[in-house]
């Protein structure tokens, strides 16, 4: 008789738990990067979305708040303007971060230290630090913590060859332009950086840098305590006849017809249809008063 090994049921499950232990070092953590993939790449749209969503919030009051137009040195431009860019914060400082210098939740505002604010010949600086950047038509923004150019896409400053080549379809702003004209035909756009930084400790996947970024054309407000100056309303439908041709001759008149006068005795009754019979007709018909014997009886009162 030939040797033959014996099954050992202990060796088979010592060699099964094994593999399943090899199997589950390969497995666990594929399942584990794809769950915080999932996670990551959800808070990474939400943080896309709400920043987005507050700049849209901003461009909504802009749209509708008065003393945008002023010079950048006018303190109502630039209380006008705070209010804008307060509102487009709101709703991201609630949702995504903290303060504006620590990570939080994942995300930070980059923030404008010394924002500057050129349009035309006028420039103006706010030192203090704001999450957001509102942008008119012939705007431009460096801010003093990135040193990044930000310009409005439409319509560039004079003569600055960096807008153009950031927005290679815009036009520069010329000396008969004014800000008010310009509102008319070119939106407000809204600017607001934010950092987020990944889950995954990755090599090149720690930060990135997202921008909300919004906006809208302004109302413009004809009549009201809120009309712009110069602003002339539209004019009203003319009241004024129409000039009648020379040789115009009026259509004529259509002739009413003459009411019916009502016939008494009535044609059907006895009497009359009787006179009708012995003059052979078979029916009477009423004529403007009087009965009228007639063998046509068709539609006949």
């Amino acid at each position: 008789m030939g040797n033959f090994s014996r099954f050992d049921p202990t060796q088979f499950r010592i060699r099964a738990a094994g593999v399943s232990t090899v199997e589950t070092a390969f497995v666990l953590p594929l399942l584990l990067a794809l769950v915080f993939v999932i996670i990551d790449l959800s808070r990474y749209f939400g943080v896309q979305g709400v920043s987005s969503q507050g700049a849209q919030r901003g461009i909504d009051l802009a749209i509708k708040t008065v003393n945008l137009e002023g010079s950048s040195t006018d303190p109502d431009f630039v209380r006008a303007r705070t209010r804008v860019i307060e509102e487009a914060a709101k709703l991201p400082a609630a949702s995504l971060v903290r303060n504006w210098t620590a990570l939080g939740s994942g995300a930070r505002f980059v923030g404008f230290s010394g924002y500057s604010v050129k349009h035309s010949e006028t420039s103006a600086v706010v030192q203090e630090d704001v999450a957001a950047i509102l942008l008119r038509p012939g705007d431009e923004c460096v801010s003093d913590k990135a040193g990044t150019l930000h310009c409005h896409p439409t319509v560039c400053p004079p003569a600055n060859a960096a807008c153009l080549a950031l927005h290679p379809g815009a036009r520069a702003m010329t000396a008969s332009d004014t800000i008010e004209n310009l509102l008319q035909s070119d939106p407000l756009v809204i600017e607001m950086p934010v950092v987020y930084r990944s889950l995954l400790p990755l090599p090149g996947l720690g930060q990135f840098n997202l921008t909300g970024l919004a906006a809208g054309y302004r109302e413009i407000l004809t009549s009201g305590a809120y009309a712009r100056p110069g602003e002339d309303p539209p004019p009203l439908p003319s009241n004024t006849p129409t000039a009648v041709p020379p040789n115009y001759t009026p259509p004529p008149s259509p002739t009413p017809s003459p009411s019916p006068i009502p016939c008494y005795p009535a044609c059907d009754s006895g009497a009359v249809l009787d006179q009708c019979a012995n003059q052979n007709f078979s029916c009477a018909r009423c004529v403007v008063g009087h009965c009228e014997c007639s063998n046509d009886c068709h539609g006949l009162e």
